[in-house]
């Protein structure tokens, strides 16, 4: 079943702005305001340039666009969807600097690997300890409206599987077992998110396009004696978006 009925243009002919453009932010605030709700499909883009009075090309932009943005996917077949909204990373000023949270409201996670491994070349340099150190590790896979969101890896350094398995799937209980375990107090967590190219298996798990660009997040998390967490986060570009709230002492730093 089409949306043709909750979608309708005002297109301004005598504004510089170009079409496609206003096209584009008549659906976009069409998304926001529930008009047109995720799982929707849009009518065709021939019944889309009959309703705006514009060309093919002009439709196919502007929805490329939102495409792009992540708020529509396209089932070749199928039609073009509403997507779920992107994840909205938040940051907050701490009074040193900004915290990330990445995960989406609602989010679900499901474990779907735990194992008792060596570390490995990549977790032991972020962490500065030997690859063969014995650590847990954890896969989750996050989920938003039945929708493959987040792709992350945990590893643990010198902790037994059987200490965190009850606490695999909840970011709180698995520090709170990681202090028990170690018998330290968890002090600081360094975030850097970077942009990439997403790796062949996590397009597949995420859903996404072919060499789709993508966001990769690391975090190293230590008690005041150690380093106890190496994580690796990964989400689609297409389902990411990134706010911060500064405070007026960090917009007024010369």
């Amino acid at each position: 079943m089409t949306s043709q009925s909750k979608v309708t243009f005002n297109l301004d002919r005598d504004t510089p702005v170009p079409l496609h453009y206003q096209l584009r932010t008549q659906l976009k605030e069409a998304i926001k305001s529930g008009a047109l709700r995720t799982g929707d499909i849009l009518p065709s883009e021939p019944q889309l340039a009959q309703m705006a009075g514009v060309s093919r090309a002009t439709v196919r932009q502007g929805i490329e666009e939102l495409v792009r943005e992540g708020l529509l996917r396209r089932h070749r077949g199928h039609g073009t969807f509403v997507s779920t909204p992107p994840i909205r990373a938040g940051g907050y000023d701490n009074g040193t600097g900004a915290a990330l949270q990445s995960r989406p409201s609602g989010a679900v996670a499901r474990v779907t690997r735990l194992s008792q491994e060596a570390l490995g070349k990549q977790a032991a340099e972020a962490l500065g300890l030997d690859p063969a150190t014995s650590a847990a590790v954890i896969v989750r896979l996050w989920s938003q409206d039945d929708e493959p969101a987040l792709l992350e890896t945990i590893w643990l350094p010198g902790v037994e599987v059987g200490d965190v398995m009850s606490a695999a799937g909840s970011d709180r209980a698995l520090y709170e077992q990681i202090e028990q375990v170690t018998g330290g107090t968890l002090t600081r967590a360094d975030v850097t998110v970077r942009a990439t190219f997403l790796p062949d298996d996590v397009t597949q798990i995420l859903r996404a396009a072919e060499q789709s660009i993508g966001f990769a997040t690391e975090r190293r998390t230590y008690t005041s004696d150690a380093a106890v967490e190496y994580r690796q986060t990964f989400v689609s570009g297409a389902r990411f978006s990134f706010h911060m709230t500064l405070s007026r002492a960090q917009l007024l730093e010369p």
